[in-house]
Formats: C-alpha cells, structure tokens, sequence
C-alpha cells in the first residue's frame, strides 16, 4: 500500500528528543491543522532535516500518516530560528497554543494569528511591542477558537487582524482591560 505524502507550510510549535537522535514535534500546519510529528535521526549532525526543523521555525514540511503518529519525511526552511528573545516571547505564545488548538483540525485562521505573530516578532525591535504582540496573539487565539466573548472592550483591537504601532500603542495603552479578558479566556479553555 502506498503512503499519501502531505506537503505543507507549518510552524515549528516546539520539539522533545527520543531516544538517541530521533525528535517528536508539535506542528501546525496549514492544511493539516496542529499535529504531533516524529523525525528519525533528525539530532545528528549529518542529518538534512536538522535546521529545517528548529523550534519555532517557519518550513515546508512533507509528512506521511503513521498508525498513531504523523512522520516527517522532509523539511525545507522557508524563515529560520528566532533569536533568544523573540524564542522566548514566541514560545511562551506555543506553550498554549499546543494546548488549547485541537489536533488535526484545519484552523486555517489560528494558523494565520500565529505565522503573523511570528512575522512581527521577527521585525519588532522594541521589547515592550514585543509584549504587546504576545498579549494581543494570545488573545485573537483565544478569540478564534471560541474562548473569549464576542463583545469586549477590546474587540475592535482583537478582530482588527494587525499589528500596526497604533494597534501595539493601544494594546499597551489598554493592558489593564485585556490581561482580564485574557486570562477569563484562558480559564474558559478548562486545560491549564
């Protein structure tokens, strides 16, 4: 029997080693929606995977479905690592998003929240936008998965889908409403 290769972009949520040189990885993915993904030998150093597959890379992944577990047969690196800070804000965004996206749902509008939270992170120089960004990523995630009420204070912040320097301004401006808002959204998920 034939395996269907999927090929798809997909950001690299995050990764646990196995054994000696293997890798599980969470993946969300443009087609495919969050999945968990294993790569053989992937920790070596000769391996052509290995850079493609960084945590919280953006790539071109091709994966067949196993029994229990998705594989990743190749990988190709459309936008590289992060640098610690912007690893460390994005992460903190991952560490939720693994939990509160179902796996192997197309969410076509959660993947587009995170690759653009992503993108500006990537661009933004200042630490305290770097904040805001987080804070308003979590909350329009929140927000399309269902999590957060339709009408808020900060709706038109949430639904306006960039990141513009008045958008980051206002978000810091509003924090004291939207961290609330947040964090009801976050309880309302019943995972963490």
């Amino acid at each position: 029997m034939a395996h269907i290769v999927h090929t798809t972009d997909s950001l690299v949520l995050g990764s646990t080693p196995v054994q000696d040189a293997d890798k599980l990885f969470w993946l969300l993915t443009k087609d495919i929606g969050l999945i968990f993904a294993s790569a053989k030998s992937v920790r070596e150093e000769a391996s052509k995977l290995r850079y493609s597959l960084q945590d919280f890379s953006y790539s071109k992944v091709s994966l067949v479905k196993g029994r229990g577990l998705w594989r990743i047969t190749g990988a190709e690196v459309i936008d590289g690592a992060l640098d610690v800070q912007n690893a460390k804000v994005f992460g903190d965004i991952t560490v939720l998003a693994r939990k509160i996206i179902p796996a192997e749902e197309s969410s076509n509008e959660a993947y587009r929240v995170l690759k653009e939270a992503r993108e500006q992170l990537s661009a933004e120089k200042e630490s305290a936008y770097k904040k805001a960004i987080e804070y308003l990523c979590v909350a329009r995630l929140l927000y399309t998965l269902g999590y957060l009420e339709k009408k808020t204070q900060v709706q038109s912040l949430i639904e306006s889908g960039t990141y513009t320097r008045d958008i980051l301004d206002e978000v810091l401006h509003k924090k004291e409403v939207l961290l609330p808002i947040i964090n009801t959204g976050i309880a309302n998920t019943h995972l963490v």
